[in-house]
Order: structure tokens, then C-alpha cells, then sequence
């Protein structure tokens, strides 16, 4: 939903999901980065023209490492949640293909700070998984995320609606006379933070870039 708004009326977002939650381990809130930094970044990639950005989460158990392997390693045999993000447009030269995760690395000039993909890239590390980068069958770039998959969560019925416990734990955190400061290069991704946080009660301050977010909290 998220990513739907902001695509506007040119593009077009497939999205294919399980019809339960499938756990993998990883932290919400950074599942929740990754989804939107490859969302937005396949929306960048078609630029003006109209166009398919593809999502997909889905099961999987490999037999051998995914084609394109670039970031983490994957375990033959073990179970994964594989989340899979791709678009139609003009795809990657080999020279930005080969630069992709590394920080700072952007190919979008003075609108981007090079950072989304060298988080996703963490985030997969982080949790013991994976990133794949290769061309899609349709001529742009398809990024597949491999996280492990995890146990189902205390509170989470086996048909997959959360639980009365839950629930009730989300709707008990209060954040009111807090103060949060959201450090996000993305301005969607920490609009969307910060909204969350804020509907908890916290005050929050959003900074771009990370020395600046030092700065503030050294002083």
C-alpha cells in the first residue's frame, strides 16, 4: 500500500504474497526499509515512461546458491523467505551493476545519497541471508532478498491473523514525552517512521544524513 502511493498513475505495482505471514528472521521495522528502498529504486530505475515494478515473497528452500549471488551467502537445504523486487525499465550497465551496494554509490546525481542499497545489503547480512542482483526476464533489474526463515511468533494463530495477545501489546505502546529522531535517506521511508511513531505519541525530528544526526545527539 505503502509503495502504491507513491507510484502515481504511470506505473503499476504487481504485488504477490502469501496468503500468511511467513516469519523470517529480521527486524520489522528494517523488513519494512528494504520492501521500500527496492520498491522506490525500481520506481527511479523507469524514470518517466510507464511501467511494472513486480513484488513478490515466497518460500523457498535451495538446492544451490541463487544466480547472481552478490551480497551474504545461502544455505543449500535450508528454508528461506525470498523477497523478490523487479521492474521493466532499462535495466543496469555492467558498470552500475558491479558499484551497486556499495555506500554512496548512486546513479540518480543530486537526488539520491547512495545509501539504500548498501542498507538493504546490511540488513541481509545482519539477519544471516543473502542479496541477489541480475537482470529480470522483462529487461530491468530483479533484486531477490534471502532471509532465514524463522519460527511462527508467540501470539500468531496457524491461519495467520495476529492474536488477541498481539494486538493488545501493539495497542499498548505509548511513546507520549518521547522524543525520536528518525535518521533515513528516503524521504517515503521516514514520512513513514515518523507517522508511526508520532500515532504512538512520540515527538519526532527526521534527519537525512547521518552526521548530522551525530552532530545532534553529541552536543
Amino acid at each position: 500500500d505503502l509503495l502504491r502511493a507513491g507510484f502515481g498513475a504511470r506505473l503499476r505495482l504487481e504485488a504477490a504474497l502469501p496468503e500468511t505471514p511467513l516469519p523470517a528472521v529480521v527486524d520489522r521495522t528494517e523488513a519494512l526499509q528494504v520492501a521500500l528502498n527496492l520498491g522506490l529504486n525500481a520506481r527511479d530505475a523507469i524514470g518517466a515512461a510507464a511501467g511494472t515494478v513486480r513484488l513478490a515473497l515466497e518460500p523457498v528452500t535451495p538446492a544451490a546458491a541463487p544466480e547472481g549471488l552478490r551480497v551474504g551467502a545461502v544455505a543449500p537445504g535450508r528454508a528461506y523467505a525470498r523477497l523478490v523486487v523487479e521492474d521493466d525499465g532499462p535495466g543496469l550497465t555492467p558498470e552500475a551493476e558491479a558499484a551497486a551496494f556499495e555506500p554512496f554509490f548512486t546513479t540518480k546525481g543530486d537526488a539520491g545519497t547512495g545509501l539504500g542499497l548498501a542498507i538493504v545489503a546490511g540488513v541481509a547480512e545482519a539477519a544471516g541471508g543473502a542479496v541477489a542482483l541480475r537482470r529480470s526476464k522483462v529487461g530491468g533489474a530483479r533484486f531477490e532478498v534471502w532471509l532465514p526463515a524463522g519460527p511462527r511468533p508467540a501470539g500468531l494463530r496457524a491461519e495467520g491473523a495476529p492474536g488477541a495477545e498481539a494486538a493488545a501489546a501493539e495497542e499498548e505502546v505509548d511513546l507520549a514525552g518521547r522524543t525520536v529522531l528518525v535518521v533515513e535517506d528516503l524521504p517515503e521511508v521516514s514520512r513513514v517512521i515518523a507517522d508511526a511513531l508520532e500515532r504512538a505519541g512520540a515527538e519526532t525530528a527526521v534527519c537525512e544524513d547521518p552526521r548530522d544526526a551525530l552532530e545532534a545527539v553529541t552536543d
